[in-house]
């Protein structure tokens, strides 16, 4: 295997986990703020969704957001651990 090729592979790895990690934490984060806003139903925040709106789509508005943005992120990690394997793999051959 081509040594340039690995430290290529070993730097994405690198990257890829930083980014899951940052990744994971937007989502906690996010979902701290969404119990906190559902929880006090500030008018400030129904205000910047526009009129007309209420807080049951919020809610699924949010949730949705939240649970594609989840998958994302899942699609992202299981993509890295398979370059980690892949690249367990290549250096076996070796």
């Amino acid at each position: 295997m081509n040594d340039s090729f690995e430290k290529k592979l070993t730097t994405a790895i690198s990257a890829g986990w930083r980014v899951c990690v940052i990744a994971y934490s937007v989502v906690v984060l996010q979902w701290i703020a969404y119990l906190i806003i559902m929880n006090t139903k500030p008018v400030w925040f129904s205000w910047l969704w526009g009129t007309g709106i209420e807080w049951g789509q919020i809610q699924i508005l949010w949730a949705s957001a939240i649970i594609a943005f989840k998958l994302f992120s899942f699609f992202l990690a299981l993509l890295v651990v398979w370059l980690a394997l892949w690249l367990r793999q290549l250096r076996k051959a070796r």
